[in-house]
């Protein structure tokens, strides 16, 4: 099997779990097929997207666990070879997975001033007049022209919103996973 190794390896072959801090059973990498990684949630997208600096490589090596980012943990890795990917290459394997992994976006492409090394996670909150039955954001105020003074409010819905390089990300497609942070999922396989 062959895998994407983003940064040096590890001299004792051990990642470091930068939520807890410890050492990994292995050295952590991305499954890795027709020429791109495979990032199957949205730790994955985040973990590749703050590596952008770091030497890549096209490895192999015996799957001995998972990550917290549910990543391969090999053993025995063995280098094939080094490539180079630009900021351009990051940044399109990036959008690309986004866009397959969210049926909605909105926003223009912006790259100025923007912090690329990672997704970005907003939650916007909504609510329901109660007289108009409109759905609008929890902090806006109904334009209802009831014969009240009054607005009532039933609480809407989370809205949540992933945003990367000016684009906001909402509605991810089904199996998806968006959760983020420690998962406390490392198991042997």
């Amino acid at each position: 099997m062959v895998f994407l190794r983003l940064g040096k390896i590890p001299g004792n072959k051990q990642s470091t779990n930068f939520f807890t801090n410890e050492k990994e059973i292995g050295v952590s990498v991305f499954e890795f097929k027709n020429n791109l990684p495979i990032l199957s949630n949205l730790n994955q997208l985040n973990s590749f997207a703050l590596r952008r600096e770091e030497p890549a490589f096209i490895c192999s090596g015996d799957v001995i666990g998972i990550g917290n980012d549910e990543e391969p943990l090999i053993k025995n890795i063995k280098i094939i070879k080094s490539i180079n990917y630009s900021k351009e290459d990051f940044l399109k394997i990036i959008l690309d997975k986004l866009n397959q992994a969210f049926l909605s976006k909105s926003g223009d492409l912006d790259l100025i001033d923007r912090d690329l090394s990672r997704v970005f996670h907003s939650v916007k909150r909504t609510k329901t007049c109660t007289i108009c039955k409109i759905e609008i954001d929890e902090f806006d105020n109904c334009d209802c022209k009831s014969k009240k003074n009054t607005y009532k409010y039933t609480k809407g819905k989370e809205i949540h919103e992933y945003i990367y390089a000016g684009i906001k990300f909402t509605n991810p497609v089904n199996g998806f996973d968006t959760l983020m942070g420690w998962k406390n999922k490392v198991a042997k396989i």
